[in-house]
């Protein structure tokens, strides 16, 4: 059995104050240190426990980022003699990840997908379908689009604009509403 790991140095704090050092979903392993000795250190004792059980790691799925705020640097993590590569961006349970730890990116993404979303269903929105009706459907068949993941996001003042729909993209259909509008009812 073989599965893949992402790896992250710097470690997570809960509102509880209790820090967070490894993320499971199905067969991935997330791991977070506060140094590269550290990160290091787990990536070798899970390597140990995974090989009693029968598993392995595999290497080309296996990544290494370093969130930073200032500028970032060169993380060297090594497994089974072969150095990890270090991204500065990764999609994860579909959401962007980068190293500035900024959401602009992941924001314009689902903007994208959202718009996609809205006209793959414009004939829906069309004809004799009654506003609240079309409302309704926005918010389930978009903004579900728009949002998932927005709970992680880390929020500046251009990230908020921008998730109000003020970046330039209008998606006006039938209720003649912008999708912003739509929002606040």
């Amino acid at each position: 059995m073989r599965f893949a790991h992402f790896i992250f140095l710097q470690q997570a704090r809960l509102k509880t104050g209790r820090l967070v050092q490894a993320i499971r979903f199905a067969d991935d392993q997330e791991m977070t240190a506060s140094s590269e000795e550290g990160l290091q250190r787990m990536v070798e004792a899970l390597e140990r426990i995974s090989e009693e059980y029968g598993m392995r790691i595999n290497l080309k799925k296996t990544k290494v980022m370093m969130f930073t705020n200032g500028q970032p640097r060169k993380v060297l993590i090594w497994l089974r003699n072969t150095e990890l590569e270090q991204v500065q961006e990764f999609c994860y349970l579909g959401s962007l990840l980068t190293e500035d730890v900024r959401c602009d990116k992941e924001i314009k993404k689902r903007i994208a997908m959202a718009k996609a979303a809205f006209m793959r269903r414009g004939e829906l929105l069309g004809g004799n379908t009654s506003k609240d009706l079309k409302k309704r459907m926005v918010k389930a068949l978009v903004w579900s689009v728009a949002l998932y993941g927005s709970e992680t996001w880390i929020l500046r003042k251009e990230d908020i604009k921008l998730s109000r729909c003020r970046s330039g993209a209008r998606w006006k259909r039938s209720a003649g509403q912008h999708m912003c509008q739509m929002n606040k009812s």
